[in-house]
């Protein structure tokens, strides 16, 4: 959706609930076009906006400049940043995100995640970012449950369900696994460890039992 300048923006705003659903860095080796006209050359957000007349969905990508402005109008804070990148980048905001102190990038409130759902909560965000995951779409609505159960053992049906979304995504994506598309983009970007690492979902999927007892076999896709 168009949203070059800030006179549309005031616009856009005027007429659709606007919403900022996500804020992501732009990796080495991708390219995004900003809908306020400039190829993103750092971290962008995404927004989706309901026309207040008939509910019709837009989408908006733009990046940090148009984003704050966005921000402005709407007296909204800035979203986290979800940065698994190992150095940080210029801007920096306040909240559970990724900050520098002595040289080292640690994250605020960490403990307040349950050790799973973090983890489910970073494969969310990766498939988000490198598949160009649209809001009112079900990795979204995911996304807003786990947000909010945060601190919680999630039921499996979360787990199953973005395995099942890996499933239909990465055949044509050339990768077998979204850890495999994580390799391959390692090649033109650091990563930090941690955010890379899905282990505790693998454990949690390949233990599932159907209704009767007798173990699922599921193909994993993390």
């Amino acid at each position: 959706m168009n949203c070059r300048g800030h006179a549309k923006r005031q616009w856009i705003v005027d007429h659709y609930r606007v919403k900022p659903e996500a804020h992501l860095p732009l990796l080495n080796g991708q390219t995004k076009r900003s809908d306020a006209g400039q190829v993103i050359e750092n971290n962008y957000y995404v927004f989706k906006a309901k026309n207040n007349l008939d509910n019709v969905l837009e989408v908006i990508q733009c990046g940090s400049a148009a984003a704050r402005d966005f921000l402005d109008l709407l007296h909204l804070p800035p979203l986290p940043l979800f940065n698994p990148l190992s150095a940080k980048r210029p801007e920096t905001q306040t909240g559970d995100i990724m900050d520098v102190s002595a040289g080292r990038i640690v994250e605020r409130n960490k403990n307040h995640w349950h050790p799973e759902t973090r983890q489910l909560y970073n494969a969310i965000m990766w498939i988000i970012m490198l598949f160009d995951g649209k809001p009112n779409t079900p990795i979204f609505d995911i996304k807003t449950a786990v947000e909010q159960g945060k601190d919680q053992r999630l039921e499996d049906k979360y787990f199953k369900a973005v395995n099942t979304i890996l499933q239909r995504i990465l055949q044509y994506a050339h990768a077998r696994t979204l850890s495999e598309k994580i390799a391959e983009l390692s090649k033109v970007n650091e990563f930090r460890p941690e955010m890379c690492q899905f282990d505790l979902i693998k454990n949690r999927l390949s233990v599932l039992v159907d209704a009767q007892g007798n173990k699922l076999d599921l193909v994993i896709y993390f």
